[in-house]
């Protein structure tokens, strides 16, 4: 197990063997980010509260009160914390055993990585911000659980307790449709479930005829095909930028999770309350910032008007999706201000 901590971080991590070859760690991290960590720290109670965050699914453990005392053991401290976190994040045995048995010796490096610093860096914001507001003395599991859960924009849209999962089970990422120019449009395949579907299953929901937890695989299924699609429009036919293509599929997916978490599962159904879902990305941290809020409203009109381009929705239903746009985002202004 290789920890990259960060210059301020290094001193924690005194009485732990150094690696013999900075630039060699980076390597090896680089072939086998699992085992890979990123270690920052900040201060609660003016205690020394240590994050953890995995460099291949962005899952994170906390440590709490790394002190001089405390340090000296800080190798069982940090197995210790990621068994109970793993436990507490409901992964099976049968993934993490064989995972934690292989990490062996913790080899100490310097921080190199600028995605998962980032994440650090964020997580510790929403972190002080949580705690300052609650006011109480909270689990150091439960915060990290929480961050676990908290959708991640970095290379890819990712939730660090998903994508970790996917590492462990070796599950297979879904490849991007690839698009085709037929008489002058771009032609994309439509490889999700027709909004129909997910609207009836909705319903269900709702009237307790159907388990939520039953729908969740082929939601994420349908929602990536959706949104995979979404990607092959703005580069195809928008011709935006690789990094303005990304941001506008994050935020999408962003909406797509939403959907999910409020079992609404269709962005066409009359339930689809967009004051609801921007008052969600303020609550959750995802977004903290007027940029960021108003990069959400931009990919959301462009991800209407693919629906459009595709024929999920009419030219009359994209106006009134525009106009719900603009007026959810005035009422949360007018809340905040």
């Amino acid at each position: 197990m290789i920890i990259h901590a960060t210059k301020k971080a290094l001193p924690l991590f005194s009485y732990l063997t150094p690696s013999k070859d900075v630039d060699e760690a980076k390597i090896r991290s680089n072939q086998n980010p699992l085992n890979s960590w990123h270690a920052n720290y900040f201060n609660v109670n003016r205690k020394k509260m240590l994050l953890l965050v995995n460099d291949a699914s962005l899952y994170t453990i906390l440590i709490p009160d790394v002190n001089a005392t405390r340090k000296k053991e800080l190798d069982k401290l940090i197995s210790e914390a990621l068994k109970i976190q793993l436990k507490a994040d409901d992964f099976l045995t049968s993934l993490t055993d064989p995972y934690l048995e292989q990490l062996g010796e913790i080899e100490v490096a310097t921080g190199y990585n600028r995605k998962v610093t980032s994440t650090s860096n964020h997580f510790i914001l929403m972190l002080e911000n949580y705690i300052f507001e609650e006011r109480k003395a909270l689990s150091p599991t439960k915060l990290a659980s929480w961050l676990n859960e908290v959708p991640v924009s970095s290379l890819k849209y990712v939730y660090p307790f998903r994508e970790l999962k996917a590492w462990l089970s070796g599950e297979e990422k879904p490849i991007s449709n690839k698009g085709l120019v037929v008489n002058g449009k771009v032609k994309i395949d439509k490889t999700w479930d027709d909004f129909s579907v997910w609207q009836e299953k909705s319903n269900k929901v709702e009237c307790e005829e159907l388990d939520p937890m039953t729908l969740e695989q082929d939601y994420i299924r349908h929602s990536e095909n959706l949104v995979n699609g979404f990607i092959t429009y703005l580069e195809k036919e928008e011709n935006l930028s690789n990094k303005v293509v990304r941001r506008h599929a994050d935020n999408a997916s962003v909406f797509m999770d939403f959907l999910m978490f409020s079992v609404l599962y269709t962005p066409l159904g009359d339930r689809t309350d967009l004051t609801i879902y921007f008052y969600w990305l303020i609550d959750k941290g995802i977004v903290m910032s007027d940029y960021g809020f108003n990069g959400q409203i931009a990919a959301l009109k462009k991800f209407y008007q693919f629906l459009y381009y595709v024929n999920e929705i009419d030219a009359q239903e994209l106006k009134e999706r525009k106009e719900n746009i603009r007026n959810s985002k005035e009422i949360i202004f007018d809340l905040l201000s």
